[in-house]
């Protein structure tokens, strides 16, 4: 099968998508659970991670949630000793997160498990089928970042 439709297409992403999530979230699970730590506490550390650290009002945006919410995710996550709460030294009102050196090292052993579960993943395909599938899905990112955007 060398080609099929747009509809085609959809039909089989509606099964082969939710199903691949799942796989990935219980390989991940394992990892995670032993921190008992939630998806939006691990899409947190992803983003300050990533960051370094923020404004709480940059992390409700980049999480798609109210300020409000992200108080109590960022206090559980305080308790938990992942996150750290930072006053600005320009404007005392601003309150900055960071990850703890407790969340950095989690990160560190959480992106090793999923870089193995991705390579294992990967390993039967041929390295030129590893290139394609890596240009799509950054082509749909570059997509849908422009949407959300947009």
């Amino acid at each position: 099968m060398n080609s099929m439709t747009l509809s085609q297409f959809a039909d089989r992403m509606l099964v082969i998508l939710p199903e691949l999530m799942q796989e990935l979230w219980l390989r991940e699970r394992g990892l995670v659970s032993n921190l008992d730590i939630s998806l939006p506490q691990l899409h947190t550390m992803m983003y300050l991670n990533r960051k370094g650290s923020c404004p709480m009002r940059e992390l409700a945006r980049a999480l798609r949630t109210r300020e409000s919410s992200v108080t109590g995710l960022v206090d559980r996550m305080t308790r938990q000793g992942l996150l750290k709460r930072v006053r600005s030294r320009v404007d005392r009102r601003v309150v900055h997160v960071a990850p703890t050196t407790k969340g950095r090292h989690f990160m560190r052993r959480l992106e090793r498990h999923r870089r193995h579960a991705i390579m294992l993943l990967f390993s039967p395909l041929k390295p030129a089928d590893r290139l394609r599938h890596v240009l799509t899905m950054e082509k749909l990112v570059a997509t849908l970042s422009r949407e959300r955007k947009g």
